[in-house]
């Protein structure tokens, strides 16, 4: 039993038998405070894309700065522009495209 364990079951965290055989950290989430807004909308957008609307609400709700309606048109202008994101098409949806 590991002094984790021990904790959680009550037993308190004695410190002579600490078991260093944890598990792996789980991965740590992306830092928005130091990510660009491009970084941010390429680590936002699922591969089948979103709208603008959504893109928008991911941006603001994942812990970053709040990122503006005319900033993030401006930075997907050149998110496409650089070939990063896929032209506009008549679904309206803003679509990564595949890293070579």
């Amino acid at each position: 039993m590991t002094a984790k364990e021990r904790k959680a079951a009550g037993g308190g965290d004695e410190e002579d038998d600490v078991d260093t055989d944890e598990s792996p950290s789980p991965e740590p989430e992306l830092d928005t405070a130091t990510m660009s807004t491009a970084q941010r909308i390429l680590a936002a957008l699922p591969a089948d894309g979103l709208t603008e609307v959504d893109l928008l609400a991911a941006l603001n709700a994942d812990g970053g700065r709040e990122v503006r309606r005319g900033s993030l048109r401006t930075t997907i202008s050149g998110l496409r522009g650089k070939g990063e994101i896929a032209r506009p098409d008549s679904t309206g949806l803003i679509v990564p495209l595949p890293a070579d």
